[in-house]
């Protein structure tokens, strides 16, 4: 009962964060309803349309009678951020002490919406949760099979699907490589059919680099850079803190982190840090256990021990005192 609670209270933040993702998004107003409208139907440029099964689901419900563009993509972007969660919830119990996984769980749904500030795309959420939940899945050490398939689909959903192989490698070390390997063909074959066989007429380029605007923007509005990668560096300075007490899969996760910045630096337009979106579950629990072995935090050992205490006084006082006792007789 309390599991069903918890997925229920994760399945409402879901649905908060959908009508966050919408305000800032603005999907169905001029000019991302054009976008929308492109991904969908499969006109957008590149390489925006690689990212290809978040608008395939979308189309393949439009393909119902009644159903129309916008509660389509409401329905995919809803379920996106509820199974984002519950990943996460996941991915937490694996690699967190028994009290946290929840409380960070939760916690997580706040932050997440600042990442969509600066406006997102019908595909963010969904690469949010498959990204978690591959990573659950590798934590696990079991359900390989799955894991394939969740793999294939990240692959159609965005390209830093690759980061994946470089978690897997850094988890098992040279037992690593052969999956390493697979995963990163795999990769390959999919962006090959993707960017010559499907899409490959469409306007645009493979990729694009704004690493120049990244410098115009950084001089010309210095106070929201700053507070940025201030607080991006203060829930990195938290997580690296006692950086050997982490959970050893968080520490080999932790590759994606600064290969994500660098991405964003490079190929992200500048203000876009819902390109870090596949850094944010691993910054967020390494921050959370950071926090944790800092003693911020109570332990359940200390949480138990203060329930103890405050019992205590009170069955003191409900006990009797204990009768004096008498002097001992002097024979005469």
């Amino acid at each position: 009962m309390k599991r069903l609670a918890e997925h229920a209270l994760l399945a409402a933040q879901g649905v908060w964060l959908t009508l966050l993702w919408l305000a800032y998004a603005r999907p169905f107003q001029w000019p991302m309803s054009g976008m929308l409208a492109g991904l969908v139907d499969g006109s957008a440029p590149r390489p925006f349309v690689y990212r290809a099964l978040a608008p395939l689901l979308v189309r393949s419900l439009i393909a119902v009678p009644g159903v129309g563009i916008q509660p389509a993509t409401v329905l995919v972007v809803a379920l996106s951020f509820i199974g984002w969660l519950w990943a996460l919830r996941w991915l937490a119990d694996l690699v967190l002490p028994a009290e946290l996984p929840m409380l960070a769980t939760v916690a997580a749904a706040g932050p997440v919406g600042l990442l969509f500030v600066a406006g997102g795309y019908v595909y963010d959420p969904l690469t949010l949760a498959l990204f978690t939940l591959s990573l659950a899945l590798i934590a696990s050490g079991r359900h390989w099979r799955l894991y394939a398939v969740v793999y294939m689909l990240m692959c159609f959903c965005r390209e830093t699907a690759i980061l994946l192989p470089l978690v897997c490698l850094a988890r098992a070390g040279r037992r690593g490589w052969p999956a390493a390997v697979y995963q990163a063909e795999v990769w390959a074959l999919v962006r090959l059919m993707l960017a010559a066989a499907v899409y490959g007429g469409n306007p645009g380029a493979n990729f694009e680099t704004h690493w120049a605007e990244h410098l115009q923007w950084l001089w010309n509005y210095p106070l929201p850079n700053v507070l940025a990668l201030a607080v991006y560096g203060g829930a990195l300075a938290v997580a690296v803190w006692r950086w050997q007490t982490q959970p050893p899969f968080m520490r080999a996760a932790a590759v994606v982190v600064p290969a994500i910045f660098a991405a964003y630096w490079l190929v992200g337009y500048p203000g876009e840090i819902r390109v870090c979106l596949e850094a944010y579950p691993v910054l967020c629990l390494l921050t959370w256990h950071g926090v944790y072995m800092r003693g911020v935090l109570p332990t359940a050992a200390a949480i138990a021990r203060l329930r103890e205490r405050r019992r205590q006084p009170s069955s003191d006082k409900a006990r009797p005192p204990a009768a004096s006792p008498e002097p001992a007789s002097v024979p005469g």
